[in-house]
């Protein structure tokens, strides 16, 4: 039954995107999919809350919904409606796929509450990463709030790459902090003292990649999304709505700026540019060759080695694609685009891409199966299993950039490993 209804849906939304000729057509097609799709989906799985199929449906009405609705009419109309087929076939693709799966059962809690000691060397480490995170941030984040994202304190004095460490940092050390207080080695209050000054930080600085991805991680081991009682969702909801009204101020100008006024629907919801910058690689393609090599979706596997050792390593696509000439506009040096998950796969296969897209599908639905059986063990895994949500769901938006981030967190958490916390268990 759940191959059968993959399938039919499958066919029936590729079959209709190809044959729309507007975006207007497009949109109706897209809307009404996205009801059949979650009819679909709560008819085969109607108890499971947090799975990849809601991550990548979410996903697609904030990033992508906003755009094809307004296009940014930037381009020929022929070269944005291919690029919005392109981009919703894709998720359509993913979500067909992820409604195969074999039925998952949580293994529960398993030795949470073991009590263990922490090493002095973890410690250290913790602590280390915490105070660099702290005073490498802090002056950043004050100039950010009160004047805007892009402050000369992170384009002045600091590099760029220094930056990305210190930003890598908090990822996965509100998590750490919540896995050792499930353990019941600290208090609440240990708990917010730590995490609060790196959740402020995040928010000052505007980027809510980085607050939202350290956030689930954090809350993946405070909260049990799959027993959340409705007025702790209420609640949930309501903060990152307020959080995403003050981090749109600071991105835009910082709250010292008073020209700057927006309605707070448009600070909620806003086109991400992932339909400008895909159309700008769309129609670089229609006079350029596609590689068909792994150059840009595998940039994950090459992306540590210097430019002093390879200086012909090559950039990223959506830094790239900004100095091709096909964008009618110029773009800061520290600036990319970001041109969905399928950017990558599109540069280097083109339309094969799509049939990339199914098997990412099915890579997807056993790395799921992985976090559903280890994301409520409160070990070392679970920290990599609960990274897997938001990697997902910023994936969809930048592919590259998240998968760099999913690297970092597995690479912290195997040092932190390494120097003894829950070696004996760390996978059980």
């Amino acid at each position: 039954m759940h191959i059968f209804i993959s399938f039919l849906l499958s066919m029936m939304i590729t079959l209709l995107v190809v044959l729309t000729d507007t975006m207007e057509a497009l949109v109706w097609v897209v809307d009404i999919f996205l009801i059949i799709f979650i009819i679909a989906k709560f008819y085969l799985y109607p108890r499971i809350k947090v799975d990849f199929f809601n991550i990548v449906y979410i996903g697609f009405l904030f990033l992508i919904y906003v755009d094809i609705n307004s296009p940014p009419q930037q381009f020929e109309a022929s070269i944005e409606l291919e690029a919005a087929k392109l981009i919703v076939l894709s998720f359509f693709i993913l979500l067909s796929t992820l409604l195969i799966r074999q039925e998952i059962h949580n293994t529960g809690e398993t030795d949470c509450f073991i009590p263990y000691k922490v090493t002095l060397g973890q410690k250290c480490f913790l602590f280390f990463l915490w105070g660099l995170y702290l005073v490498g941030m802090s002056p950043a984040a004050i100039e950010g709030l009160l004047f805007g994202r892009h402050s000369t304190t992170l384009s002045g004095s600091w590099t760029e790459q220094y930056y990305t460490y210190l930003v890598a940092i908090s990822y996965v050390l509100p998590g750490y902090f919540a896995l050792i207080y499930k353990k019941k080695l600290i208090s609440l209050k240990t708990l917010l003292s730590l995490t609060v000054p790196i959740f402020i930080i995040e928010i000052s600085t505007g980027t809510r990649f980085v607050f939202l991805f350290s956030f689930f991680i954090f809350s993946t081991f405070i909260f049990d999304f799959e027993n959340l009682k409705k007025r702790n969702v209420l609640l949930i909801f309501l903060m990152f709505l307020s959080v995403s009204v003050l981090m749109k101020d600071v991105r835009s100008g910082g709250i010292a700026n008073d020209e700057y006024e927006q309605a707070l629907i448009e600070k909620i919801l806003h086109s991400e540019g992932l339909l400008f910058y895909f159309s700008g690689l769309v129609k670089y393609y229609k006079s350029h060759e596609h590689s068909y090599l792994p150059i840009q979706s595998s940039f994950v596997t090459y992306f540590y080695i210097p430019r002093s050792v390879w200086p012909d390593k090559p950039q990223l696509v959506g830094s790239w694609i900004l100095d091709t000439g096909v964008f009618n506009q110029n773009f800061s040096n520290r600036h990319s685009g970001s041109v969905t998950f399928l950017g990558p796969f599109y540069s280097d296969f083109g339309y094969v891409s799509l049939f990339l897209v199914f098997w990412l599908g099915v890579l997807l639905s056993k790395v799921e199966k992985v976090y559903f059986i280890n994301v409520r063990k409160y070990n070392l895994v679970a920290i990599v299993a609960a990274s897997t949500v938001p990697t997902l769901f910023f994936g969809l938006r930048s592919f590259n950039t998240s998968m760099l981030t999913f690297a970092v967190i597995c690479f912290l958490t195997i040092i932190y490993a390494l120097l003894g916390f829950d070696s004996k268990k760390l996978v059980r």
